[in-house]
Formats: structure tokens, C-alpha cells, sequence
């Protein structure tokens, strides 16, 4: 495929129009492989683009595995153009918006590229249903894997490892996520808690301050009490992060952003797959911050371990008989 993108852009130079160097792609994906109904719209539909929205075809005509797999200013940045002019591109095709366009394009790229979406149907079978469910979240942590702003991700690492207490707002799915954090982050010796009543978080964000670091999760970034209370938080001088889908209100309000892919639809369903990305996302904090503690960390956790022995013994945990001095299994 390498040869053939040469070659496309060789038609290029010579100074052939986009429609007539397209036509040497138009069968073939990245792999050879009978190009879908999908990219056929695009290429069919390139001459009507503007210059730059053409530059965004061009890109996915030529690579849609990688386009599959890059946000919104990924593609922007291969293609030399701005983010709106991906989305006018988007809308070109008669999309929503960048999402949509992502949505169709792994659903036609075939079985190597599975899609984020459940879809789960009236009629499956318990098996089926966690086949769709397994696939769906692997694919989550995928994309979050191959969108995420790593560099971001370290400067946030970076602005945590400085505060004296950590604080966690969520609602809903993502209150439970906001307790995982702090049952993780207070492992580290620093102050840890979790506020998932709206009152509680106004109040905790109008004290905190530059000692303060805050984790915000909202998969929407719209939860107008953990929105506002970001926002109260941030203005307070404290250091947070909005774990959420951007662009979104939470986003703009927070100091930090820690972008969530957009992969699915949360009306109708009980989010599953963004509450896995959120949780990981946990983990790669705590673990990021543990790992900068030291020996010194390693000591706590190893106390922390020691008297969780203490109330959870094992199915055969022994008791010492007073006669014999020998050991016998608890009842």
C-alpha cells in the first residue's frame, strides 16, 4: 500500500485533479483489501470539497487503519489544516460531527477494527451479549491507549506529585469511580476524599487551593454540579483535573484536561466502557505518583497489606491449640 500512496501522490504532482488521482485508490484499503461503501462515499464526493477539506480526504482515502485510530486533531495535523475544518469535512459527508465519521469508519474497516458501540440486541443470548460487551470495552481502552495526550497526561502527573491532599467530584456512574480514586490515592500518605453529593463538593471546592490537587469525573463533562464545582475549585487556585470528553464545559473550567475519547451514546444505557477508560485512568495516575514515592511507599504499602491479614484470614487460617501447640484449621 506504501507504493500505491507513492504513486498517488506522483499523480499529484503531475498535476492531476484529486477526483482522477483518487480513482487509483478507490478499490483498495490499506491492505489491499475492496475498499468500503463508506470510503467510496468519500472519494466520490471529494471533488466537491473545498481545497483543505480535500487534503482531510485525501488522508483518509490514503490511511484509514491510522485515521481510525487518531482524534479529531490528530487527522487535522496529518492533513495540515484546522479542527474546524475537519468537522466542515465531517459534515460534508452528511455527518453529525467527527465522531460519526469515526463510528462509520471502523464499522466498515471489518473485524480488525471493533467497534466501540455494544449494540446489543433484543434477541441475544446472555453468551452473545458478553462477547459485544468484552469487545466493546477492550476497544475503549484501545482508543483511549492511541488518542491520549500523553505528554498532558505527564505535566498532570507532574502538578499532582506537588499537592498535599487529593479530592475527587463525581455524580452518578461517575461518583463510583471518584470512591475507587480515593481508595487508591490515600495509599500514597496524603489526604484522600471523595465527594459525590453536590453540596459536599461546593463546599470542599470553595477551601481547597494551591495544596489541593482535584480529579473531576464527567464522561459528558455537562454534570452542572461537578462542573461547577471545577470551575469554583480552579478559580480557588487549586490544581484540577477534568477527567471528561472534550470539548465540554467541565473541560474549559478545569486547569487540566485528561480528554476521554467520545465512543458512545450514555441516554439510554448505563454507561460501561467510558467508566473502564475513567477507572483506568485512575490507575495510570496512582501508579505514575506511587512510583515517584519510592522506598518510602513501598514500606506503607507493605503495613497496609500487613494489617489487611490481620481481619481478612484465608479459608483455612489456623488457630493454635492450648493443648498440643498444634495448628488447626478455623471452622
Amino acid at each position: 500500500m506504501m507504493q500505491s500512496y507513492r504513486r498517488f501522490q506522483e499523480w499529484q504532482y503531475r498535476g492531476c485533479s484529486l477526483r482522477e488521482s483518487v480513482v487509483f485508490l478507490q478499490t483498495l484499503d490499506t491492505d489491499g483489501v475492496l475498499m468500503a461503501a463508506f470510503l467510496t462515499r468519500i472519494r466520490d464526493n471529494a471533488h466537491t470539497l473545498r481545497r483543505s477539506e480535500r487534503r482531510v480526504a485525501e488522508v483518509v482515502l490514503a490511511m484509514p487503519r491510522k485515521v481510525m485510530g487518531m482524534s479529531i486533531s490528530q487527522l487535522a495535523e496529518r492533513a495540515e489544516v484546522s479542527e474546524p475544518t475537519v468537522m466542515r469535512f465531517t459534515q460534508q459527508l452528511g455527518l453529525k460531527g467527527y465522531r460519526e465519521f469515526s463510528l462509520n469508519l471502523a464499522q466498515e474497516l471489518g473485524p480488525r477494527a471493533p467497534s466501540v458501540r455494544t449494540d446489543v440486541e433484543a434477541g441475544d443470548d446472555v453468551a452473545t451479549i458478553g462477547a459485544k460487551i468484552c469487545a466493546s470495552s477492550s476497544a475503549a481502552l484501545a482508543q483511549f491507549q492511541d488518542q491520549a495526550d500523553w505528554k498532558a497526561i505527564e505535566r498532570i502527573v507532574d502538578a499532582l506529585a506537588g499537592v498535599e491532599r487529593f479530592e475527587f467530584y463525581g455524580v452518578g456512574a461517575s461518583g463510583l469511580v471518584a470512591q475507587d480514586a480515593q481508595q487508591k490515592f490515600f495509599r500514597l500518605g496524603k489526604a484522600a476524599n471523595a465527594y459525590n453529593d453536590p453540596h459536599q463538593q461546593i463546599m470542599s471546592a470553595s477551601v481547597a487551593d494551591a495544596r489541593t490537587g482535584i480529579l473531576a469525573f464527567s464522561y459528558t463533562g455537562r454534570s452542572r454540579e461537578t462542573v461547577e464545582a471545577a470551575a469554583l475549585a480552579t478559580r480557588s487556585g487549586a490544581e484540577v483535573v477534568a477527567v471528561t470528553a472534550a470539548p465540554s464545559p467541565l473541560a474549559e473550567g478545569s486547569r487540566h484536561l485528561l480528554a476521554l475519547p467520545r465512543f458512545e451514546d450514555t441516554f439510554l444505557y448505563t454507561p460501561m466502557a467510558s467508566r473502564l477508560v475513567q477507572l483506568a485512568v485512575v490507575d495510570i495516575l496512582v501508579t505514575s505518583l506511587a512510583l515517584r514515592c519510592g522506598d518510602e511507599l513501598t514500606d506503607r504499602l507493605s503495613r497496609i497489606k500487613d494489617s489487611l491479614n490481620t481481619v481478612r484470614p484465608g479459608p483455612t487460617a489456623p488457630n493454635k491449640s492450648k493443648d498440643d501447640d498444634t495448628w488447626e484449621a478455623t471452622s
